[in-house]
């Protein structure tokens, strides 16, 4: 039986439709790191959704330009903020 190959994920600017550029990604970064954009602001003035801003930042989206960084929705276990086990 063979299976079927999926080809490789093409991550930001070459996924056909990205609208942003690392550079962006990383203006987003430094201009929400400053704590006088909102979500919001950041949107409008990228020409994308509130929603694509909030995955660059909790590292969902453009997570290979930052290595070894973490959103906190993508900690697990201890190194989740809520969380409330230990190993």
């Amino acid at each position: 039986m063979n299976a079927k190959r999926v080809p490789p994920f093409s991550q930001g600017e070459h996924n056909g439709n990205a609208k942003l550029t690392p550079a962006k990604v990383r203006e987003i970064h430094a201009l929400w790191a400053t704590k006088a954009h909102s979500r919001e602001d950041l949107a409008k003035r990228f020409e994308v959704s509130e929603h694509t801003i909030w995955a660059i930042l909790s590292g969902r989206l453009w997570r290979h330009l930052f290595p070894g960084k973490q959103g906190h929705s993508l900690r697990y276990g201890e190194g989740h903020a809520g969380h409330k086990l230990t190993e």
